[in-house]
C-alpha cells in the first residue's frame, strides 16, 4: 500500500514539531553543560549528558501528535533507561529519583495544579545540575534554576490552555487566569532574582534569564487577549530562555 503524504502545510507542521521537539533536550544539554563550566568540571559531554538528551526526548515527545515522534520517544527512552546503570552511583541514583517524581507527577498528580510547575522544576534541577555534577548539593545555582523552571513551565501553561481545556487537566492558568498568573510569575522569579542576586557572585545569567522571561511572559498575556497562542514556536521561544541563561553563564565564569 502506498504510503500517504502529508499535505505541504502538514509537512511544515511536522517539521515545526521535529523542531520543537529537539529544542527542549538542546536547552537542557546547555544547562548540564553550565553547570559543570561553573563548578569548574570538564564541558565535553559524557554519559550525565547523554542520559539527559535522551531522557529528555523521550519525556517531551512520548505524547506528541505525531507517531513518528512518539515512536522515537519510546527509542530514546530505552536508551535512558539502559544508561542509567552506567551512570556513576550518585548521578544514578539522582536519576532514578527524578524518574520516579516524574512518573509520580504523571499518572498520580496531575489533578493537583500547584505540584505541576514545582515537580517539572525540581525534575529539571536534579537532571541539569545534580546530575551533571554527580552531587545531589542544592546551591544557589539550583535555587534559582527552579524559580526559573517554576516560571517557565507556566509559560508553557499559558500556550497549552486549549489543550489542557480538552483534556480536563487543571493548571494554575486555568484557575488563576492568564492575567493573574503572569502576576504570580513575574513576582515570583522577581524574588527568586533578588534572594540568588544576594548569595551568587555570577549574577549575569539571573539578570539575563529574568528580562528574556518577563518579556516573554508579557508578549503571552497580550497574545491570549486576541487569541490562543497554540504555536510551537512559542515554545521555542520559552525554552530559548534556558539557553540564554547557559551562554550569560560561560560568558560570566570565563
Amino acid at each position: 500500500m502506498e504510503r500517504r503524504k502529508l499535505p505541504k502545510s502538514g509537512c511544515k507542521r511536522f517539521a515545526l514539531n521535529a523542531v520543537t521537539a529537539l529544542w527542549a533536550p538542546i536547552c537542557a544539554l546547555s544547562l548540564a553543560l553550565s553547570s559543570k563550566h561553573t563548578a569548574g568540571y570538564n564541558t565535553s559531554i559524557g554519559l550525565e549528558e547523554l542520559w539527559l538528551l535522551f531522557a529528555s526526548f523521550f519525556v517531551y515527545n512520548i505524547h506528541a501528535k505525531y507517531s513518528e515522534l512518539r515512536t522515537v520517544a519510546k527509542s530514546s527512552g530505552l536508551i535512558a533507561a539502559l544508561l542509567t546503570n552506567a551512570l556513576p552511583p550518585i548521578s544514578s541514583q539522582i536519576a532514578l529519583f527524578a524518574g520516579l517524581l516524574w512518573l509520580g507527577y504523571y499518572y498520580a498528580l496531575r489533578s493537583w495544579a500547584i505540584l505541576k510547575p514545582i515537580l517539572i522544576g525540581i525534575v529539571w534541577v536534579l537532571a541539569t545540575h545534580a546530575i551533571p555534577i554527580n552531587d545531589w548539593l542544592w546551591n544557589e545555582i539550583a535555587f534559582f534554576r527552579l524559580g526559573l523552571i517554576f516560571v517557565l513551565s507556566l509559560a508553557y501553561d499559558m500556550v497549552d490552555q486549549q489543550r489542557d481545556l480538552t483534556q480536563n487537566t487543571q493548571t494554575l492558568v486555568l484557575i488563576l487566569g492568564v492575567k493573574n498568573s503572569t502576576l504570580l510569575s513575574i513576582l515570583l522569579l522577581v524574588l527568586f532574582s533578588c534572594i540568588s542576586w544576594s548569595m551568587i557572585s555570577i549574577r549575569l545569567p539571573i539578570l539575563v534569564s529574568s528580562v528574556c522571561s518577563i518579556c516573554i511572559l508579557v508578549l503571552l498575556a497580550w497574545k491570549t487577549t486576541t487569541t490562543s497562542p497554540d504555536n510551537p514556536l512559542w515554545k521555542i521561544l520559552i525554552d530559548s530562555v534556558l539557553l540564554t541563561y547557559s551562554i550569560s553563564s560561560f560568558l560570566a565564569a570565563s
